[in-house]
């Protein structure tokens, strides 16, 4: 199989564990940052269930600074590294941007308003 294609050399095996044990530190900080930010979002998720919970106490103004956002659902663009774009798409979608949430526009005009038209 494999061992007969990439032989390692008692000198790279050293250098290996060497390189391994010179890592150790910063494996552990990126594991416990890792779960900090897991633990982050899933506080996040806590608040906002709280906060949509006692809704008739609150009134709902998505730009008041400390309300809690709904949590991004990981859609295909977040999988494939679209993520501003996921979360911003659905954050508007939700009017939850600070932005005003349109749901349609209705363009209206005449012709004598029009370019080109009857007063130009």
């Amino acid at each position: 199989g494999l061992d007969h294609v990439m032989k390692t050399t008692a000198e790279e095996k050293e250098a290996a564990a060497l390189e391994d044990q010179a890592l150790t530190p910063l494996v552990r900080v990126v594991e416990a940052e890792i779960d900090r930010q897991v633990w982050r979002g899933e506080m996040a998720g806590k608040a906002f269930e709280y906060f949509m919970s006692n809704k008739e106490e609150n009134k709902m103004n998505w730009a008041e600074v400390g309300t809690p956002l709904p949590i991004v659902k990981k859609d295909a663009a977040w999988k494939f590294g679209g993520w501003v774009a996921s979360t911003a798409q659905q954050r508007r979608t939700h009017g939850t941007d600070g932005g005003s949430e349109v749901k349609k526009i209705t363009l209206n005009f005449s012709k004598r308003n029009s370019i080109g038209g009857e007063n130009s």
